[in-house]
C-alpha cells in the first residue's frame, strides 16, 4: 500500500501540469417546462444551440460561482422541468478526466457537442451516481448537462476526481486481496486524504488531513494530535499519525452487536395489541421467536377468528366490535411461556405504528415483482417477522409510465373500467399479494393524488374510487400517499387545498371492505401533524426524505420536539423510512454511509418518537449488525408500547439532548443523545420526568439492568451516540 502511494507521489511531482486544469463557473439556464410528460426526452433550445445573450421565453443564461464542486446543489422544485449547465474545461495537453457526478432526476451530458452519458431515472441527487471518464483534448472543452425533474426538489453533484486515485484504487483491488488494505484506502478517499493539491515531501499538510479526519474520542486526544501533525516533519511522524487515524477510523467503524442473542425458548414480543375493522379480512402472526417448531394455543379470540397453532397466524372476520384480551401459550422443545394479545374490533386500526420495509430506498425504479418476493422470503426466512415485522411495501414505479418507449413500462394506464393497470415488471398483483400473505405478512402500495406519481407513474387522480376498490381486490393492507403531481392540481397551499385530496381518498378507503393503513405523504406542509388524522391518516411525513447521512438523519429526527401532542393509537408522525443496512435507490447498493452509533441513534430515537419503522435496505443482504438493530424486542417495544405516546425532548445542553418517552406500565424509555464531536456524560434528571425517589435503570439495547439510582442517571456517550434506558419502580 505505501510503496504504491509512494509511486503516485513521484509520478505527480513529474506530471503536475496535467492535474492543473482551469475550469470555468457554472452557467445555467432554467427551468424549461415540458410539454408532454417526458422532460428527459424532450428536447430544449440549448441542446439546439448555445447562444449565451439570448432569453427563451424569460429565461436566461445566469454565471454561478458560488456553485461549488463536490457538493450537491439544488435546482429548486419546479415539476416537470429541464434544467442545463454549462462550464468549460481547458487543459494543457490531451488527458483523460474522472467525473463523478448526481442528479434528481435523469441527466444528460455532451462534451464538445457528442453526447456521453443519458439516464433517464427518478432519485434524490447524491454523489458518485455515475461515474463517467472522458477523454479532453488539449485547449478547451465544453461541457453541458441537462438535468429532468418530475417532481419535488431538483439538484445536481458534480466532481472531477483524481484520475490516478482512481487508477491506484482499481490497482489496489487487483493487487491487495486483503480485506485491510482496501478498507485503508477507501476511508482515505472518503476522507479527501490524498487530494489532489500535494507534492513528495509535503509531510505537513497530510498529516493535518489525517489528523483533521481522526475521530478521537475526547477534545484532548483530538488537540494532542493536532499539534504532532502540525509540527510533523518526517515520514515517521507522517506514519504516526497516520496510525493513529486509522486506529480511531476503526473504532469508530467497529460494528458491535448490543443486542443479545434470542434465547431457544420461546418468547412472545410486539406488537401485542391490533385493531381490525368489523367484517374486514384480519391477518395477524403473533410474534413469537425461539426454535421451531412451535405450538401456540389461544383462548378468547373473537368470534369468526381461528389460529393456526404451528405458525401463530390468527386469520378470519370479527364481526362483533369490543376489545378482547386473547390468553396465549406457546411452547416449543426448548419450554413454554405466556402472554396476552389485546384485540380491538372497532373503528381504528394501526393501534401501534406499523413495522415493516419499503422498497424506495433500496430499488427505487428497479423494484419487481421478483424482489419483492425476496424481500417478503428474506422478512420470513431472517426471522424478522418473529420480531413484529409484517409490511411489506411496494413503493413508486409499479404502475405504468406515460410516454416511455420502453416497452416493460409502457401500455394502457386503465382498464375499460377505469381499474389501473400494472406495467410488465408486476404481472400479476393479485397472486404476489397472496404470496406474502401465506407467509403472514402483510402488502403495501404507493401512489399521489395527482394524475402522476413522482416518478412519472400513472397515479390517482380522478380515480380514486377505482384505485381503493382495486387495492382491496389485490389484497392490499399499506397505502402510500405521495402529494407529487398534485402540484399541477392544487390551487394553492391553504389548508383547505393540502387536505382535500387526502380527504377524497380516504373517503374511496372507507367505502371498501378491507382495513388498508393509510400513509400520507406531503413532506410535513401545512403543519400535516396538526391535521393528518383529521382526514384520516394512519400517518404522515413530517419532513422531506430521509438520506443515509449524519446530517440528514439527525435533522430530521431531532427536529420531531413538539408533535408529539398529535401521535396516539391509529395515528402517527412518521420522519421517513430507516436508512441501515445497504441501501442506494436503485440496482446498485452500498452499505449506509451512518456509522454504527449513529445507527443506534436513529432506531433508538425512531422507536422513542413511535415512528412507523419502514427497513429501507436491502432485506437479502442483511449482516448480524443490522439484523441485531432489527431484533431487539425491549427496543422494539419502546417504539410498540400500547399506550401510544411520542416522546418528548425533556432537557437539552449544546449537543446533549434527553428524549423521554411514557410508557403503558408506568416506566419511562429515555434516550441519552450526544450529537456533538466528543464523548461526553449525559444525564437523565427524575424531576425532569416528574418522578421521585430511587429507579431501577435498564439498559435496552444490551437487555442489562444497570441498578438503582436516587435523583439522576448518568453515562458516557461517544460522538453521534445514544444510551437507551428505560426506567422503573421494578
Amino acid at each position: 500500500m505505501r510503496l504504491s502511494r509512494e509511486a503516485l507521489s513521484a509520478q505527480r511531482g513529474a506530471d503536475k501540469e496535467t492535474q492543473q486544469p482551469r475550469i470555468s463557473p457554472w452557467k445555467y439556464i432554467g427551468p424549461f417546462t415540458a410539454t408532454a410528460s417526458a422532460p428527459f426526452a424532450e428536447v430544449f433550445p440549448p441542446e439546439r444551440a448555445l447562444v449565451f445573450d439570448t432569453t427563451y421565453n424569460a429565461l436566461r443564461w445566469t454565471d454561478h460561482p458560488e456553485w461549488r464542486d463536490g457538493q450537491v446543489t439544488s435546482l429548486g422544485s419546479d415539476t416537470m422541468c429541464a434544467h442545463y449547465l454549462y462550464r468549460t474545461i481547458h487543459v494543457p495537453r490531451d488527458t483523460a478526466f474522472a467525473l463523478s457526478l448526481g442528479s434528481d432526476d435523469g441527466i444528460t451530458v455532451w462534451l464538445n457537442g457528442q453526447n456521453v452519458l443519458a439516464h433517464n431515472i427518478d432519485r434524490g441527487a447524491n454523489a458518485d451516481q455515475e461515474r463517467l471518464t472522458v477523454s479532453l483534448h488539449a485547449g478547451l472543452n465544453t461541457l453541458l448537462v441537462k438535468i429532468n425533474n418530475h417532481f419535488g426538489p431538483s439538484g445536481f453533484f458534480f466532481a472531477v476526481e483524481d484520475t490516478d486515485m482512481r487508477l491506484l484504487w482499481e490497482n489496489v483491488h487487483r493487487d491487495f486481496p486483503d480485506l485491510i488494505s482496501r478498507r485503508e484506502m477507501e476511508w482515505e478517499i472518503a476522507d479527501s486524504i490524498w487530494a489532489t493539491e500535494w507534492l513528495p515531501g509535503d509531510v505537513q499538510p497530510l498529516a493535518i488531513r489525517y489528523a483533521d479526519n481522526a475521530n478521537c474520542e475526547t477534545f484532548a486526544e483530538s488537540h494532542a494530535l493536532g499539534i504532532k501533525a502540525r509540527t510533523a516533519r518526517t515520514l515517521s511522524d507522517l506514519s504516526e499519525i497516520q496510525e493513529a487515524y486509522l486506529v480511531f477510523k476503526e473504532a469508530e467503524l467497529a460494528e458491535i452487536v448490543l443486542t443479545p442473542k434470542a434465547p431457544a425458548a420461546p418468547h412472545i414480543n410486539w406488537p401485542r395489541s391490533v385493531g381490525a375493522r368489523p367484517g374486514h379480512p384480519f391477518l395477524f402472526t403473533i410474534p413469537i421467536s425461539g426454535e421451531r417448531p412451535i405450538t401456540v394455543r389461544a383462548s378468547g379470540l373473537p368470534r369468526r377468528l381461528s389460529l393456526d397453532p404451528a405458525s401463530g397466524i390468527i386469520t378470519g372476520r370479527a364481526d362483533t366490535p369490543g376489545k378482547y384480551t386473547v390468553s396465549l401459550s406457546v411452547s416449543n422443545p426448548r419450554g413454554k411461556t405466556r402472554g396476552t394479545l389485546t384485540i380491538v374490533i372497532g373503528p381504528t386500526i394501526a393501534l401501534t405504528p406499523p413495522l415493516g420495509w419499503n422498497s424506495w430506498n433500496c430499488f427505487a425504479s428497479a423494484v419487481d415483482d421478483q424482489r419483492v418476493r425476496r424481500a417478503a422470503d428474506a422478512m420470513s426466512s431472517s426471522g424478522l417477522s418473529q420480531h413484529g415485522w409484517s409490511y411489506v411495501n411496494i413503493d413508486d414505479c409499479w404502475e405504468i409510465k406515460p410516454g416511455s418507449t420502453d416497452p416493460v413500462l409502457s401500455g394502457e394506464p386503465r382498464n375499460s373500467n377505469g381499474m389501473i393497470n400494472t406495467n410488465a415488471k408486476f404481472p400479476d398483483m393479485h397472486a404476489l399479494s397472496d404470496y406474502i400473505h401465506a407467509k403472514g405478512l402483510k402488502m403495501g402500495i404507493y401512489s399521489s393524488p395527482g394524475p402522476l406519481t413522482c416518478a412519472g407513474y400513472v397515479a390517482s387522480y380522478n380515480h380514486e374510487i377505482d384505485d381503493a376498490r382495486q387495492y382491496a381486490s389485490w389484497g392490499i393492507d399499506y397505502l402510500k400517499y405521495d402529494w407529487c403531481s398534485y402540484n399541477q392540481i392544487a390551487k394553492d397551499r391553504s389548508l383547505p387545498e393540502l387536505q382535500k385530496p387526502y380527504t377524497v381518498m380516504r373517503t374511496a378507503l372507507d367505502a371498501v371492505p378491507r382495513d388498508i393503513a393509510y400513509s400520507l405523504c406531503q413532506y410535513g406542509m401545512g403543519n400535516v401533524w396538526e391535521w393528518g388524522a383529521k382526514v384520516g391518516g394512519n400517518s404522515w411525513r413530517t419532513t422531506g426524505d430521509i438520506e443515509d447521512a449524519w446530517e440528514s438523519m439527525s435533522g430530521i429526527g431531532f427536529s420531531q420536539a413538539g408533535h408529539e401532542t398529535y401521535a396516539g393509537p391509529g395515528h402517527w408522525n412518521d420522519p421517513d423510512m430507516l436508512v441501515i443496512g445497504k441501501v442506494g435507490w436503485g440496482p446498485t447498493l452500498h452499505p449506509t454511509r451512518l456509522t454504527p452509533n449513529e445507527q443506534y441513534t436513529h432506531i433508538s430515537l425512531w422507536c422513542l418518537l413511535s415512528s412507523p419503522l419502514l427497513i429501507g435496505c436491502d432485506m437479502t443482504q442483511m449482516d448480524d449488525f443490522t439484523l441485531g438493530l432489527l431484533t431487539n424486542d425491549e427496543v422494539i417495544a419502546v417504539n410498540q408500547d400500547p399506550l401510544g405516546k411520542q416522546a418528548r425532548r425533556v432537557s437539552q445542553q449544546g449537543d446533549l439532548e434527553v428524549w423521554a418517552k411514557e410508557m403503558e406500565d408506568g416506566s419511562y424509555a429515555a434516550g441519552l443523545f450526544n450529537r456533538g464531536r466528543w464523548k461526553k456524560d449525559v444525564t437523565v434528571r427524575w424531576v425532569d420526568l416528574g418522578l421521585k425517589g430511587r429507579h431501577l435503570v435498564r439498559d435496552l439495547w444490551r437487555q442489562k439492568d444497570l441498578g438503582r439510582f436516587d435523583a439522576a442517571f448518568s453515562e458516557a456517550v461517544p460522538r453521534h451516540g445514544v444510551v437507551l434506558i428505560r426506567i422503573s419502580d421494578k
